[in-house]
């Protein structure tokens, strides 16, 4: 017989005879004090037990970030410019023959991806997956080889790309100035359009080719007031766009959730987390070595890695450095907003080094399940082929040298299925 049990009774048998309502209301207390005193002795809620070191490294990747700026882009907080940046990113005014939108290989049904393993625009498929774009307004460096440095500029790129949207920027202004939906958006925010839309040639854009194209052509035919007048208005378009993607971001997760829990001790708030998912977190931030490279709340460190994936064809980003600094709408420029930014300094600041030979972008891990396939040449189709090839590193690397820290992990199903579990988690509540 418990200790209780004997108290119980005899508070009971000490309520005078004849009087039930004293005798159930003692004995509904006696009751609640009995499974107070239970209660007390109760195992408590298990919970993973985490290292400092581990603990650290799970506190630096809850999601704990503000809305992105970008100083080279002064209308990027803008409500107007993120509802015109909209507009524009869903319509295929911007492609020549009106089929084609940003949001064809970016679509958000399929995760701001396009579900291809490389994207095709009017012409032919380009050489490289389109990545999915969310977090995008927080990246330093833009494209899989980061050539260019700002998400403005980046968005202006696949407008003229002959093989993307293929659409010269005098072709493009005068759409959007005739455009009854589109064209009080940009004059309320940038003011009148530039003199030259009203000149007698039908298109006209920079480009580098020989012999030069008709677009290059026309482009030589103007003064060099009206290109900088034509210039000033293209990149307010994309300045417009960025506008719009830089709302595109992903906020908390089921990860996030958790490890909230984890760093303040809160048993309960840890329960939801499978046991699969926490051994997945273990491995991401222990044996798999994810940690190197995926830092930070958007489990990127916006950095260049050799994971032996390049091609004599693609040498990654040695063949962007040049590229970026050279860029007439780097943040350097005189299109951008603020010419001595943190983003202008990146630029200033690059050189171009035989590491590079074959490093691609570091991919942002939030919401990476809803936009597969995988790597910058969508090689891979699931999340467990990006986790075994990781897990046996084979293949010969062509360019370059592997990331010395990058080494055979021989994941067992078990670990490989937790760490894809894992990854899951990280797609928003």
């Amino acid at each position: 017989m418990s200790m209780v049990q004997p108290q119980m009774q005899q508070l009971i048998t000490s309520v005078p005879k004849g009087d039930p309502d004293l005798t159930l209301g003692l004995a509904g207390s006696c009751l609640l004090a009995l499974l107070i005193l239970c209660g007390c002795g109760a195992e408590p809620l298990p919970v993973e037990s985490w290292t400092e070191e581990e603990l650290g490294k799970i506190r630096s990747r809850i999601w704990d970030l503000g809305a992105p700026e970008d100083p080279t882009n002064r209308v990027a907080q803008d409500p107007r410019a993120q509802a015109f940046g909209e507009l524009l990113y869903f319509s295929t005014l911007l492609s020549e023959d009106q089929t084609v939108s940003c949001a064809s290989c970016h679509d958000p049904e399929l995760g701001l991806g396009d579900g291809q393993t490389t994207s095709t625009g009017l012409l032919q498929p380009t050489r490289r997956h389109a990545p999915h774009l969310w977090n995008l307004g927080y990246q330093r460096w833009f494209y899989w080889d980061g050539r260019r440095d700002s998400l403005w500029a980046q968005a202006l790129s696949p407008i003229e790309d002959r093989n993307e949207m293929a659409l010269d920027r005098l072709s493009l202004l005068r759409r959007i100035r005739d455009d009854e939906v589109l064209s009080p958006y940009y004059e309320e925010l940038f003011g009148s359009y530039p003199a030259v839309l009203d000149g007698p040639l039908e298109f006209a854009a920079p480009e580098a080719s020989d012999p030069p194209t008709a677009w290059q052509e026309n482009w030589e035919l103007l003064s060099d007031d009206e290109r900088v007048a034509l210039n000033h208005a293209f990149a307010n378009v994309g300045k417009a766009i960025a506008a719009y993607e830089m709302t595109l971001t992903s906020g908390a997760s089921r990860f996030d959730t958790y490890a909230r829990a984890v760093v303040s001790g809160d048993r309960e708030g840890q329960q939801d987390y499978s046991a699969q998912e926490r051994l997945g977190l273990r491995l991401f931030i222990g044996k798999a070595r994810c940690f190197f490279c995926h830092t930070g709340p958007r489990f990127t460190d916006d950095e260049f890695h050799n994971l032996g994936l390049a091609t004599i064809e693609d040498l990654g980003r040695i063949s962007a450095v040049e590229t970026v600094k050279n860029h007439p709408f780097n943040a350097l420029g005189e299109y951008s907003d603020d010419r001595e930014s943190q983003s202008a300094l990146y630029t200033s600041y690059l050189t171009l080094s035989d590491e590079q030979a074959g490093q691609f972008k570091t991919s942002g891990l939030r919401n990476i399940s809803q936009s597969p396939p995988y790597m910058h040449d969508g090689r891979f189709g699931t999340l467990r082929e990006v986790i075994e090839f990781y897990s046996l590193l084979p293949g010969r690397v062509e360019v370059g040298h592997r990331e010395d820290f990058m080494v055979p992990l021989l994941l067992d199903d078990e670990e490989l299925d937790a760490l894809v579990a894992f990854l899951e988690s990280l797609d928003p509540l």
